[in-house]
């Protein structure tokens, strides 16, 4: 509930969970939780808190997906991918029932670069590629338009290598 409410504050979608410090509550000192027990239950899907004076800090914001794919155990990409898809559903919202010009694709493939350089300026997305405009070769009143785009990665981790010797 404390997470779900810091979510819906924060409206910086890409910020991610992990570090965040959740507050107005007390968790006990005798639940505190080695690092392997940490690691082993972040492999299984389950966000989990240390506690700090009035709340608990987020060790890592993930979801139960359990794919090995970033890209959905994430909350913020998982946020960002839903976001993409309602802005760009929502952008082309307006051309439906409108009716087809020689210009339609053209017109179409402007739309989405607008809207995609748009996701790109709010920091949901770094890049974007492989867009195609084009319409359905079974049902003449259907576009299809397709997209690769790059989220916004959060910095969940920063691994540190320190040698020791003679130099």
């Amino acid at each position: 509930a404390a997470a779900a409410g810091y979510e819906v504050a924060d409206t910086t979608i890409q910020n991610p969970l992990t570090n965040k410090v959740l507050s107005g509550f007390t968790i006990l000192s005798n639940k505190l939780y080695s690092t392997a027990t940490l690691e082993q239950l972040a492999a299984s899907g389950v966000t989990t808190l240390q506690p700090v004076a009035g709340g608990g800090r987020i060790v890592w914001g993930i979801t139960t997906a359990q794919s090995g794919f970033v890209e959905e155990q994430e909350i913020s990409i998982v946020f960002i991918r839903d976001r993409v898809a309602k802005t760009l559903r929502a952008g082309f919202q307006g051309f439906i029932g409108m009716p087809q010009t020689p210009d339609t694709g053209a017109i179409l493939n402007t739309r989405a670069v607008i809207i995609l350089n748009s996701l790109v300026s709010q920091g949901l997305i770094t890049a974007y590629a492989n867009l195609s405009v084009a319409q359905d070769a079974g049902d003449p009143t259907q576009w299809n338009i397709g997209v690769s785009v790059q989220p916004t990665y959060p910095v969940n981790f920063i691994y540190i290598i320190v040698n020791l010797g003679k130099l």
